[in-house]
């Protein structure tokens, strides 16, 4: 443990001085848009924070590393920062990378979006939805729908793997036959041979996860141009603004989405008031992200370990969710909605 970083910020709490956290948001590369709402949602908790008087009176600053949407930069950027501060908010994505590196460094990690989480370890906290809360209601609707032959697609890494075993779990329980996978690159961006071989299968949808938008709109364009005339569903990072800006053609794409909190809607018009634009499907769970240091600190948890204490007790009613932890550090849980992209927008169905 880094005492030194105790005795700094104990001497700032008596000297109204400033308590320095970390953040790690893919400001660059395909995950730029959700890691600069991130970055944004968790610069607005510190402004309102330190508009309201600080920590117990002393302010907060938040130093920011960009994770370039890349696995080496972004455990470069941890190990950075985690050299002097103990408690890091992020990475956007990769929480593979982090969970390790939490532990390892000794440091208190809280991802807003951290997804797939292979190895918990006690210092690393995701507020993401579970992929297991994601793909219950679209299996769901795929069965009332009378679906009952599916192919699968997905990228090759740990979301879009998980994304896919939950899937073939619960699909199993309404008898819903999975007749042929398909497995492709994260960055792929040709699937003409793979859509000529859907269009010869006999099958009722299409389950299509992808890891990064890019080869999600390639792929929905190329199915667009070869005639793919079978339903597409998704995962959560369809509502991209940047995707269907740049590939109309996931129109008609059905996905399941985080349902709003209670307070979401009030955040998505200050976020808009202060950016000028649409917040990622993240930026509000950064927001809560920091909120949940922040009281953690407010506490007294002065340490990774306090802190990483703290929060394994926490429930606390955020904008997106009333947050408790798991055993494994993830959201206990998080309804989701159907949406569509009809018409040029992302619709609830």
């Amino acid at each position: 443990m880094r005492f030194w970083w105790v005795l700094i910020l104990l001497v700032a709490c008596s000297q109204s001085e400033t308590v320095v956290i970390g953040g790690v948001f893919h400001l660059t590369g395909p995950g730029s848009f959700w890691g600069a709402g991130e970055s944004n949602g968790a610069m607005m908790v510190v402004d309102e924070i330190n508009q309201g008087g600080g920590i117990n009176g002393v302010a907060i600053r938040l130093v920011v590393e960009d994770g370039g949407t890349d696995f080496p930069k972004t455990v470069t950027a941890i190990h950075k920062l985690a050299s002097d501060h103990e408690i890091i908010i992020g990475p956007t994505w990769f929480a593979q990378a982090a969970s390790p590196l939490a532990l390892e460094l000794q440091t208190a990690i809280v991802s807003p979006s951290g997804g797939t989480l292979p190895q918990p370890t006690p210092y690393f906290f995701n507020l993401w939805p579970t992929e297991q809360q994601e793909v219950g209601p679209e299996v769901a609707l795929l069965s009332e729908r009378g679906i009952r032959k599916i192919a699968i697609h997905y990228s090759h890494n740990d979301y879009s793997q998980s994304m896919r075993d939950h899937f073939v779990q619960e699909a199993a329980k309404y008898s819903i036959v999975v007749v042929q996978e398909f497995v492709t690159a994260p960055d792929e961006m040709d699937f003409r041979g793979i859509i000529t071989q859907l269009k010869q299968l006999d099958v009722d949808a299409l389950l299509a996860n992808f890891a990064y938008y890019p080869s999600q709109g390639a792929f929905s364009r190329q199915a667009k141009e070869l005639g793919l005339e079978i339903p597409v569903y998704a995962g959560a990072n369809t509502e991209t603004p940047a995707l269907l800006e740049n590939y109309p053609e996931i129109e008609g794409t059905v996905y399941s989405y985080p349902s709003k909190g209670p307070d979401e809607g009030m955040f998505v018009g200050r976020y808009k008031a202060l950016f000028g634009t649409e917040p990622s499907p993240s930026a509000a769970y950064a927001y809560d992200a920091v909120y949940v240091v922040a009281q953690a600190l407010r506490s007294g948890a002065m340490s990774a370990d306090a802190v990483a204490d703290y929060l394994r007790e926490i429930k606390y009613n955020g904008v997106t969710n009333t947050i408790r932890f798991d055993e494994n550090g993830r959201v206990a849980e998080k309804r989701h909605i159907m949406k569509q992209v009809r018409n040029g927008a992302f619709v609830e169905i």
